[in-house]
């Protein structure tokens, strides 16, 4: 700052001013080495934050910090955002940081970006297979069919299946059309495994389909049932209300839009 011109008021205002808004108050007499990982990640930000830049360009920044310290982070980028107007790039490989701050997000694959858009827009119409599952905060089930017109909407229907499974029929929700309106066209439907719900068996409809259990992992709200069907792993939600099936039980899988 002293090489930039900047008197010794304006410095000491600056570096008040960073070492408030990070919560570095107590530690300005601290040397590197006595600072943990998440206060020398907070020292870094607050190094920025004196020079005032216009564009902040962060690699990774809360990378190896636990979840209340990350959580705090992010807090800190979007009230320096509003508060200074800087663009800000953030370079992450957590899904949830980019969800939940980003004004815009890019999603790359082997250094190309494979869909830029807005959160809600890449989180809820990904793209491309690979951005629905990288994106997902649980597994995605992926099913090749077509889809149909039914009345003033759309239904799926899948095609592609083994060992005389019954294809899954999934009528989809108002709002959500294919990508072509061509009969006929093969797609493929994403289906997260919370929007598969698993139900006892026998208590299914016509267009449901049939799992086999392999292993059961708890989740919020109930159970994430895998298994296996016509010979393919797939992954469904299982409430809290209804029983923990057991392995090798069958039960019956529903598409479900409510979660």
């Amino acid at each position: 700052l002293k090489m930039r011109g900047l008197n010794r008021p304006t410095i000491r205002e600056r570096v008040e001013n960073a070492l408030e808004q990070f919560s570095l108050q107590t530690l300005r007499r601290r040397t590197p080495d006595r600072l943990s990982g998440g206060e020398r990640r907070r020292v870094g930000l607050a190094r920025l934050l004196v020079h005032e830049p216009r564009l902040w360009l962060l690699d990774e920044p809360f990378a190896g910090l636990d979840l209340p310290a990350r959580r705090n982070g992010l807090g800190l980028l979007l009230e320096i955002h509003e508060r200074h107007q800087a663009a800000m790039i953030l370079v992450t490989h957590d899904q949830s940081e980019a969800l939940a701050i980003g004004h815009r997000v890019g999603v790359m694959h082997r250094g190309r970006f494979e869909q830029i858009d807005t959160p809600d827009t890449v989180h809820r119409r990904p793209r491309t297979p690979w951005v629905a599952d990288f994106l997902s905060p649980v597994p995605v089930n992926f099913f090749a069919g077509v889809c149909e017109a039914v009345g003033p909407g759309w239904q799926f229907r899948e095609s592609a299946v083994v060992d005389s499974a019954a294809p899954l029929t999934v009528a989809l929700p108002a709002g959500l059309e294919p990508p072509t309106s061509k009969p006929g066209t093969r797609m493929a439907l994403a289906l997260r495994a919370d929007h598969l719900s698993a139900l006892d068996e026998g208590s299914g409809s016509s267009g449901d389909c049939s799992l086999r259990v392999d292993w059961v992992e708890p989740c919020a709200g109930g159970w994430l049932i895998h298994g296996k069907r016509g010979g393919r792993v797939l992954v469904a939600h299982r409430s809290a209300d209804l029983a923990r099936p057991a392995r090798g039980a069958d039960v019956t899988c529903r598409a479900d839009w409510q979660h």
